[in-house]
C-alpha cells in the first residue's frame, strides 16, 4: 500500500511537472547595465507574500528571462530603485522596455518606485 501511495505521488509531481509551460521574459534597459533585475512571484496579495523566481545582471542593455508557470501568474520585477508588477500567462513572450533612469528620483534615495516601462 505504502509502495502504491508512493508512486502516486511520483507520478502527480511528473505530471504538474509536465504541464507546466515556460514564460519568456525579456527586459530592455540600455541605462542600466550592470544592475541587477529580480523577478519575483506574488503568492498571496493579501499578505504580500513572494518568493525569488530568478536574479541576473543586464548585460548589453538587456537580459532574458525563461521560467515555468503554469497559469496566470503575477509577477513583481525589481531593478534598481523601480519595480514592476506584471501578469503574465504560459506559452507567451514578453518584452519590457524600462525608461532611463529619472535623476529627480534617484537623488531623493526612494527605494520603491514604479517604473516607467513600455509593454
Amino acid at each position: 500500500m505504502l509502495l502504491r501511495f508512493k508512486f502516486f505521488i511520483l507520478l502527480l509531481f511528473v505530471s504538474n511537472q509536465l504541464w507546466a509551460e515556460q514564460v519568456s521574459l525579456t527586459i530592455i534597459a540600455s541605462e542600466y547595465s550592470g544592475k541587477k533585475v529580480n523577478i519575483w512571484k506574488i503568492d498571496d496579495l493579501f499578505t504580500s507574500h513572494r518568493h525569488l523566481i530568478s536574479s541576473k545582471i543586464i548585460e548589453k542593455d538587456s537580459v532574458q528571462f525563461l521560467f515555468d508557470a503554469d497559469d496566470y501568474t503575477l509577477i513583481h520585477i525589481e531593478l534598481d530603485y523601480q519595480y514592476a508588477v506584471l501578469l503574465v500567462q504560459p506559452e507567451k513572450k514578453y518584452r519590457l522596455v524600462f525608461a532611463p533612469p529619472n535623476k529627480k528620483s534617484t537623488l531623493t534615495l526612494a527605494k520603491n518606485t514604479p517604473a516607467n516601462f513600455l509593454f
